[in-house]
């Protein structure tokens, strides 16, 4: 019996290697623009008392994996996905899920309380403009807070 290579599934999809480099350079680029935001959310988040642990929470013992770093965030490509995450009962804190623009932090060990960020493109930070205790994603009403400016945002006026 003899074996054989298998080649990555995306290769065999793009016979034309100038189409796959492409490709690939689209990916690279996508992580770097993920990981900008990640940071500048990161920065915000510790601005946020509940989510840097400034509080003093009786919330059972504090360990190292609470802390909000890169690895707390999920990126979502669909608001059904956001809408399952975020309505689970029994997230830890700083479990964070980014869909677009906009990053949703828990705020509460073993519940769903959540911090909502929007990531500024032209500054390259965020800022928090919302505290959402569970969440029902309205399609109609999401999209107008896609549409508004960051200021009305922070006035919650949208």
């Amino acid at each position: 019996m003899q074996i054989q290579k298998v080649k990555p599934i995306l290769e065999v999809i793009f016979y034309d290697k100038e189409a796959w480099k492409n490709y690939q350079n689209i990916q690279v680029e996508r992580r770097r623009e993920n990981l900008i935001k990640i940071q500048a959310f990161i920065k915000a988040g510790l601005r946020n008392d509940w989510l840097n642990r400034s509080i003093d929470i009786e919330d059972g013992d504090f360990v190292c994996e609470d802390f909000l770093e890169i690895n707390s965030f999920v990126i979502l490509e669909s608001l059904e996905q956001l809408k399952a995450e975020l309505n689970y009962y029994n997230w830890s804190i700083n479990t964070a899920f980014i869909y677009g623009d906009f990053a949703f932090i828990n705020q509460v060990n073993g519940g769903k309380e959540w911090a909502v960020f929007k990531y500024d493109k032209e500054s390259n930070t965020a800022f928090q403009f919302e505290s959402w205790t569970g969440f029902c994603v309205n399609l109609n009403e999401f999209k107008k807070m896609e549409k508004a400016t960051n200021e009305q945002l922070k006035r919650l006026e949208y």
